[in-house]
């Protein structure tokens, strides 16, 4: 804004001189800019409202005197003392935007009652992003819906998302699909209200949630890590924090953003494999070791590592399993032993060589007590209901020569993945008795078992790098082919919230799904 002094030659200027408006305001003479017409003067959301009031403005002239009366008279009760012909276009407008049609209403509204709350409501997502809302109105109710959606950001960020408008549908329609075009899986809220034809709304339904759980479905590769070819193992400790042991240079890997990026601990105590990881509580972690057979332990999330030292003169600690109230069990090679901890991880007890085994491949607490072993020479898999105190043996299992993996789901649920047939064994009486699933999709190896929740599990091959699924707590198994040129899934972790990680040979990738 510039000032005007007037001079003998001038003593008075207003009006509008090109895109500048000359006027006097208490006394001041000024001039500023005016833009008199919108930047963009026929978007589609304009050129719509224009065709909306042209088309309510001529209905409203054709309404009789009496309807016309009526409107006013309604119009005059509202406290913003508009005409009957604004609270007519006002009312109709709202009605065009919920419909995006012609839904005119000739009388004004009668009583100012409330619709009815929308009862009985419930969500369904059959597709990535797109879900099907369904609900009941009370019976003979004329109320019609209206539903908003906001998605779900992931646990890792803490801004808020503003409701979005979903969809609007009939009094007479049950169900309604809204396709939210967020990114894959993307949990979302949702709510919903009844509206009158006068627009008269409800208040919202309580907030319920809703997203296609499909975790372990869809990878992504995050690339050879540190030049390794080997991640052996993976663990999930706390609130992002994570884990990967890697072959050839024994390096333990720390991402503290859910897996997403990786940092690189070194080489830990001259070992050339880290086969195992194991979190405890409290930050306690464990890892084991070949070729000196170590075990590691740090108490700070896995930031920092102590050394141990070589158990019981074995080569490798080849598994890890934590029990509960400090107990803890250690597999080895070659003398399959299985060592045990009372104290954390600290100090380490000797259970000796079990079953003439040579290698305790893998171990799974279950509860109460009960605990799994898998073995290699014979295949057997050996329990415990004392909390790893003492064993007994369930035999070999199915002509197999190693039990090379062992996951717990829930309410006695076991599986086991085994060599050379590629088999899986499951069992539903706490690892008691065992049945053959038979050799899954023309596989070898079963390196690696996980189990996500809801009845979703996770199998790692070793001949062709598959991946396979299971959505009924592994009764029956799908194929998602081959992930990123692999020949080896080695290992699996779960992180809650459907992220999931897994471990790759020959080039020590770490793949990442993220429901």
């Amino acid at each position: 804004m510039a000032k005007i002094h007037y001079s003998a030659l001038i003593n008075d200027i207003k009006g509008k001189l090109g895109d500048s408006v000359l006027a006097v305001t208490k006394g001041i003479a000024y001039i500023r800019r005016h833009n008199s017409s919108p930047l963009k003067l026929r978007t589609a959301r304009q050129t719509q409202i224009r065709g909306q009031a042209s088309t309510l403005s001529g209905e409203w002239y054709a309404l009789s005197d009496v309807l016309k009366s009526l409107w006013n008279a309604y119009a005059s009760s509202l406290p913003a003392g508009v005409s009957g012909f604004n609270a007519f276009l006002k009312l109709n407008s709202r009605l065009y935007y919920l419909f995006n049609k012609s839904y005119a209403i000739s009388y004004p509204p009668q009583t100012p009652a409330t619709p009815v709350h929308v009862q009985t409501i419930s969500c369904v997502c059959f597709t990535a992003g797109k879900f099907e809302i369904n609900w009941q109105l009370p019976y003979n109710s004329n109320a019609n819906i209206l539903c908003d959606y906001r998605a779900i950001l992931p646990i890792y960020k803490t801004a808020s998302l503003a409701w979005k408008f979903g969809f609007s549908a009939g009094s007479l329609s049950q169900r309604s699909s809204i396709n939210t075009y967020l990114e894959n899986n993307r949990p979302c809220d949702f709510r919903v209200r009844s509206f009158d034809i006068y627009g008269r709304v409800s208040p919202w339904s309580h907030i319920f949630q809703a997203s296609r759980f499909n975790p372990g479905y869809n990878w992504s590769d995050l690339g050879q890590q540190f030049s390794q070819t080997d991640i052996s193992s993976l663990a999930y400790l706390y609130n992002g924090i994570c884990l990967a042991g890697t072959n050839p240079l024994g390096k333990i890997l720390r991402s503290t953003d859910y897996g997403a990026t990786w940092s690189d601990l070194g080489q830990q105590f001259s070992q050339t494999q880290i086969l195992s990881l194991a979190y405890l509580d409290n930050g306690i972690c464990l890892a084991g070791t070949s070729p000196l057979g170590k075990i590691l332990r740090s108490t700070d999330y896995g930031a920092t590592w102590s050394d141990l030292g070589r158990q019981f003169s074995e080569s490798y600690i080849y598994s890890l399993a934590y029990l509960c109230n400090g107990i803890c069990l250690a597999g080895t090679r070659p003398l399959g032993k299985i060592l045990r901890s009372t104290d954390y991880g600290a100090t380490w007890s000797d259970l000796g060589q079990q079953f003439s085994e040579t290698y305790i491949l893998s171990l799974a607490y279950l509860d109460n007590g009960i605990c799994l072993a898998g073995t290699n020479l014979l295949g057997k898999i050996l329990r415990s209901t004392d909390y790893g105190a003492t064993w007994s043996d369930l035999g070999r299992q199915f002509s197999q020569t190693q039990i090379y993996s062992l996951t717990y789901l829930g309410n006695g649920i076991c599986l086991a993945g085994t060599i050379p047939l590629g088999k899986i064994l499951r069992s539903t009486d706490y690892g008691a008795t065992w049945s053959d699933l038979g050799q899954q999709f023309s596989e070898t190896y079963i390196l690696s078992l996980a189990y996500l929740g809801n009845g979703i599990c996770l199998a790692g091959t070793g001949t062709s790098g598959k991946i396979l699924r299971s959505t009924d707590y592994g009764a029956t198994w799908s194929d998602l082919g081959q992930q990123f040129s692999q020949s080896q899934i080695r290992s699996f972790a779960y992180l809650g919230n459907g992220i999931c990680l897994a471990g790759t040979n020959p080039l020590g990738k770490i793949l990442r799904s993220n429901c």
